[in-house]
Protein backbone atom coordinates (compact mmCIF):
# COMPACT_ATOMS: atom_id res chain seq x y z
CA UNK A 1 0.00 0.00 0.00
CA UNK A 2 1.05 3.37 -0.56
CA UNK A 3 2.62 5.13 2.39
CA UNK A 4 1.88 9.06 2.75
CA UNK A 5 4.92 9.62 4.36
CA UNK A 6 6.97 8.94 1.57
CA UNK A 7 6.99 11.64 -1.34
CA UNK A 8 9.32 10.97 -3.31
CA UNK A 9 10.12 10.23 -6.68
CA UNK A 10 9.69 6.72 -6.27
CA UNK A 11 6.01 7.25 -5.21
CA UNK A 12 5.60 9.59 -8.21
CA UNK A 13 6.23 6.97 -10.36
CA UNK A 14 3.80 4.64 -9.38
CA UNK A 15 0.13 4.16 -9.47
CA UNK A 16 -1.50 1.96 -6.84
CA UNK A 17 -4.67 -0.23 -6.88
CA UNK A 18 -5.41 0.26 -3.38
CA UNK A 19 -5.53 4.04 -3.46
CA UNK A 20 -9.61 5.23 -5.06
CA UNK A 21 -7.80 8.55 -5.51
CA UNK A 22 -5.61 7.18 -7.81
CA UNK A 23 -7.65 5.04 -9.81
CA UNK A 24 -10.34 8.21 -9.98
CA UNK A 25 -7.81 10.93 -11.44
CA UNK A 26 -6.75 8.03 -14.19
CA UNK A 27 -10.29 7.01 -14.67
CA UNK A 28 -11.85 11.06 -15.30
CA UNK A 29 -7.83 12.14 -16.88
CA UNK A 30 -9.03 9.47 -19.81
CA UNK A 31 -12.09 8.86 -19.70
CA UNK A 32 -12.50 5.00 -19.18
CA UNK A 33 -13.96 3.00 -16.23
CA UNK A 34 -12.68 2.42 -13.20
CA UNK A 35 -12.01 -1.51 -14.53
CA UNK A 36 -10.39 -0.02 -17.20
CA UNK A 37 -8.14 1.65 -15.08
CA UNK A 38 -7.23 -1.49 -12.80
CA UNK A 39 -7.09 -3.59 -16.11
CA UNK A 40 -4.15 -1.06 -17.08
CA UNK A 41 -2.30 -1.01 -13.28
CA UNK A 42 -2.31 -4.60 -13.35
CA UNK A 43 -0.86 -4.37 -17.20
CA UNK A 44 2.04 -2.16 -16.39
CA UNK A 45 3.16 -3.31 -12.73
CA UNK A 46 2.00 0.06 -11.50
CA UNK A 47 4.74 1.83 -13.51
CA UNK A 48 2.76 5.33 -13.96
CA UNK A 49 4.02 6.33 -17.46
CA UNK A 50 3.47 3.10 -18.87
CA UNK A 51 -0.16 3.24 -17.91
CA UNK A 52 -0.55 6.57 -19.26
CA UNK A 53 1.13 5.22 -22.61
CA UNK A 54 -1.49 2.63 -22.59
CA UNK A 55 -4.59 4.38 -21.56
CA UNK A 56 -3.27 6.87 -24.27
CA UNK A 57 -3.22 4.39 -26.63
CA UNK A 58 -6.42 2.65 -26.21
CA UNK A 59 -8.57 6.07 -26.02
CA UNK A 60 -6.49 8.83 -27.76
CA UNK A 61 -6.83 11.33 -25.16
CA UNK A 62 -5.29 12.82 -22.08
CA UNK A 63 -5.77 15.44 -20.19
CA UNK A 64 -6.08 18.83 -21.77
CA UNK A 65 -7.21 16.96 -25.36
CA UNK A 66 -10.81 18.50 -24.64
CA UNK A 67 -9.52 21.80 -24.28
CA UNK A 68 -7.57 22.05 -27.34
CA UNK A 69 -10.46 20.72 -29.30
CA UNK A 70 -12.85 23.52 -27.67
CA UNK A 71 -9.97 26.43 -28.82
CA UNK A 72 -9.84 25.18 -32.30
CA UNK A 73 -13.91 24.87 -32.45
CA UNK A 74 -15.61 27.29 -35.04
Amino acid sequence: MDNMNFRGGRDRDRVSANQPYEVRYLSEKFGVEKQIVMDAIKACSGKRKLIEDYLKERTGRGRGDNLSDARNAP
